[in-house]
């Protein structure tokens, strides 16, 4: 960093920076050689020495860029150290999902409290950032190549442009406005300014509309030319999924529905599964799943944090545990209560503790035994969306025929609701049930939907704090914006 401590605009943001710091070729030898996913690849170096010119000239080593970067948000998910991949925990505490155990532990408590300030470090930004400029370098060196297999070169830019638009939308629901960095120029990025939460949406049509033209329509693994049972690395549907949530999500219902039904419609490789096979690996409603990276702590973050010991939760490595809010939204007879959550009652009786128990490996699992991967889109979500859509176009049948499909999996009984309104509440509720504590579907659905303020107060009051609705959007890091002097700081901090 003293290197170019005069060059403040080399500093926009600490990944980029890192990165170009790098030996670059260095940095790409260890894009290759990552093993972990083996599911996904399994190269050998074909160079002595790897670099920017060359690694877009060899099918596996351009692979391996774009694995790699699976390869880390799986790793992020089992350490849940503050990436997309670990909203599960972040989100659920900042919201009505989880109860804190240990209350003056600094790592989650910020969350918990939403006190969020300008000098905390959350990892969001800059994991995202840093994931996003790699998308980006992989789009120019895939455009640019000669050397890669045709197949391969449309199959990687598909995924490029799909990550790049996953990131942005976690980055835009997580921040509001953000700089859009489409290239790798340090020097053009380094004083952006933040651009308008439209911008943004439209970068990730863009790029979600272009991904669907270039993904493979099966699933790919290392060798993306040949098909696999392994459902981890993104199709056309996941694109197709991923533009449904977010068309859903700025209120253009016409394509939302249209984008969902393209995925509802494939039923030769999508289907309600059992609520005990939801979350196994590559299980039949699977759209796309994070493949565990090699590790001692078990399959998933989910299963690591949340599958308390009978001793029950504690100061460090199971900190969290369901909130009474949660729990007690079920329906009576809802079946995703028993097999989706359990509990432990300690030996003198004196508490009981309820925990997520969508994923059932926890961080006792033997290594290398994976059983499940980390559900990223699924399509119980994309019946749901489609319903939503429906009853916003004032389709009231259809809305609820979708809305069904998930309340028969879970045992119930079809909905009462009868109109706009009222099936708007049905399914807003269902999501709640349904998608807990994943990838931050709850914080999400309560800021779109403007209910934030009226759920947070109340759940303010429990925690012991209370609520302010600058506190939706989360901080920019005070380090980040003193070396943009183009970025700004939410209302509020």
């Amino acid at each position: 960093m003293r290197r170019i401590n005069n060059i403040k605009m080399l500093l926009f943001y600490r990944p980029i920076l890192n990165i170009a710091r790098l030996n670059f070729h260095i940095y790409l030898v260890l894009l290759v050689v990552i093993t972990s996913c083996s599911g996904l690849i399994k190269v050998t170096p074909p160079f002595t020495s790897v670099n920017k010119d060359n690694v877009f000239e060899n099918d596996a080593t351009a692979s391996s860029v774009l694995t790699n970067l699976y390869a880390n948000l799986s790793s992020a998910n089992i350490s849940a150290n503050g990436s997309i991949s670990s909203l599960f925990l972040y989100s659920g505490l900042a919201a009505d999902e989880l109860k804190l155990f240990a209350l003056d532990n600094s790592q989650y408590n910020t969350f918990y409290y939403n006190t969020l300030n300008e000098n905390s470090e959350t990892g969001f930004w800059s994991s995202s950032y840093s994931t996003i400029y790699s998308a980006n370098m992989a789009i120019d060196g895939l455009t640019t190549s000669t050397k890669i297999t045709s197949g391969v070169k449309q199959q990687l830019l598909g995924e490029a442009k799909f990550i790049r638009a996953f990131c942005y939308f976690y980055l835009v629901n997580l921040f509001g406005d953000v700089p859009l960095v489409t290239d790798t120029d340090p020097l053009k990025n380094a004083t952006l300014s933040r651009s308008s939460i439209e911008l943004v949406y439209s970068q990730i049509y863009n790029d979600l509309e272009d991904a669907k033209k270039l993904l493979s329509e099966d699933f790919r693994g290392a060798n993306v030319l040949v098909g696999t049972s392994e459902r981890v690395r993104p199709t056309k549907w996941a694109a197709s999924a991923l533009l449904a949530r977010a068309y859903l999500y700025r209120g253009n219902y016409e394509l939302s529905e249209k984008e969902a039904n393209e995925v509802l419609q494939m039923s030769s490789l999508f289907s309600i599964d059992s609520l005990n096979a939801v979350f196994l690996k590559n299980s039949n409603e699977c759209i796309w799943q994070l493949q565990t990276v090699s590790n001692s702590n078990g399959n998933t973050g989910e299963g690591n944090f949340f599958i308390l010991p009978s001793t029950g939760p504690n100061t460090s490595t199971y900190p969290v545990y369901l909130s009474k809010f949660l729990i007690n939204s079920f329906e009576e007879n809802d079946q995703r209560k028993s097999h989706w959550i359990d509990s432990i009652m300690l030996a003198d009786s004196s508490a009981t503790y309820y925990y997520a128990y969508k994923y059932k490996s926890g961080a006792l699992t033997p290594p290398n035994t994976y059983t499940e991967y980390e559900m990223v889109l699924r399509l119980g979500e994309q019946y749901l969306i489609r319903s939503e859509a429906r009853a916003q176009l004032g389709n009231i049948a259809g809305a609820k025929e979708d809305l069904n499909v998930i309340r028969k999996r879970a045992g119930l009984g079809e909905t009462v609701a009868e109109n706009k309104d009222q099936l708007i509440s049905a399914i807003l509720h269902e999501r709640q049930v349904e998608l807990f504590t994943e990838w931050g579907h709850r914080w999400f659905d309560l800021k779109r939907t403007k209910t934030i303020d009226d759920v947070m107060n109340i759940v303010a009051l429990d925690k012991g704090t209370t609520w302010s609705s600058n506190w939706a959007l989360w901080p920019l890091y005070l380090p980040d914006i003193s070396a943009d002097h183009n970025l700004v700081q939410n209302e509020g901090y």
